[in-house]
């Protein structure tokens, strides 16, 4: 609670003041111990172990590695969801290297890469309402970690990296995962190297060529669908060497699916939420939906917005009235 309301009186008060500019604030845990900084770089170099990273809306280039524990929290990517903030931008790509063990990342937009060097050996990470380019780990790992309520515009990669969580996210295309689970994702293209990997309540283009060099893997409560007219016979199904398959179901359109979206790609303008008696409605393995809005610990949420206080709405007038007074309306709200 200190915390929230040190972070709140801030914004308030930079409200008040009429700033130009919204600083960078990097706080403890505790909330009480702030620090300004205006530019991102700086406020990695200046952070200690478990620090909190709070970005406001606007466009940060990152070129610094994070070789410590630290918490990234924005105020969200969807652009009717940070009217009144402005959208938290990283430009560059976020290497997390060794020492970055149990960080995270929330409400945040990545005109580029989730990464980290060859040598990196990372554990415990937690993304979320994130959009990004890549999650890109190819030559080092990433394992015990959670990608969640999140997008991905190309490629998810993972390799040599086990026991890690995919869930309610919207990729495009998802490679290199051991021992892991994907869940309640929507799948846009393709599905490569999966080894013993739990696959349940998707729903996936069946896309050819799809699933190579994948084997040992369970199938729980799918739902294939064809895109157009290339989308012909059941690729996952026959390419993804499963030792498991269960409840399988299959359309031939996206947009007998979803509410207002004729494809899987993602887009802002779209809404995913699946149609009331469609296919994939109700009938997950958790008698869920089937998709990001289906599963019971992590829900898409509308807005994606990260699960610190959020603010949704200002209103500061430019004088004050009569009595003296400064007529301010701010309302915030939280995820969770």
């Amino acid at each position: 609670m200190k915390k929230l309301l040190t972070l709140l009186s801030f914004v308030f008060t930079s409200f008040l003041a009429s700033a130009q500019w919204a600083p960078i604030m990097v706080c403890d845990a505790s909330g009480n111990n702030c620090t300004q900084y205006t530019n991102i770089d700086a406020a990695i170099v200046g952070s200690t172990h478990g620090d909190y990273i709070y970005l406001p809306g606007g466009n940060f280039t990152v070129t610094e590695h994070v070789t410590k524990k630290l918490h990234f929290i924005g105020t969200g990517h969807y652009p009717d969801s940070t009217v009144a903030t402005g959208i938290s931008v990283v430009s560059g790509i976020l290497y997390l290297d060794n020492g970055a063990d149990t960080s995270t990342i929330d409400g945040i937009f990545f005109t580029e890469d989730i990464a980290y060097n060859t040598s990196s050996s990372l554990k415990y990470l937690v993304v979320s309402n994130c959009n990004m380019r890549h999650l890109n780990y190819s030559s080092g790992s990433l394992s015990n970690s959670i990608v969640r309520n999140s997008v991905v515009r190309q490629v998810l990669q993972c390799q040599n990296g086990v026991n890690n969580i995919i869930t309610n996210c919207f990729l495009h295309s998802i490679y290199h995962l051991d021992n892991s689970t994907i869940s309640n994702c929507i799948i846009a293209n393709s599905i490569q190297q999966l080894h013993n990997c739990v696959i349940k309540n998707n729903i996936i283009r069946n896309l050819a060529p799809f699933s190579t060099n994948s084997s040992g893997n369970q199938l729980i409560s799918n739902l294939t669908v064809s895109v157009n007219s290339t989308d012909t016979g059941q690729y996952l199904y026959n390419n993804i060497s499963a030792v498991m398959i269960s409840n399988p179901m299959h359309v031939s359109s996206a947009d007998s699916l979803f509410v207002n979206s004729d494809t899987l790609a993602f887009s802002y303008d779209k809404n995913y939420r699946l149609k009331p008696g469609s296919a994939g409605s109700g009938n997950g393995s958790d008698s869920t939906d089937r998709g990001v809005y289906g599963g019971v610990d992590f829900p898409y949420q509308d807005g994606a917005l990260p699960a610190n206080p959020h603010i949704y709405y200002k209103s500061i007038n430019p004088s004050t009235n009569n009595n003296g007074d400064l007529p301010v309306n701010i309302k915030v709200r939280a995820s969770n």
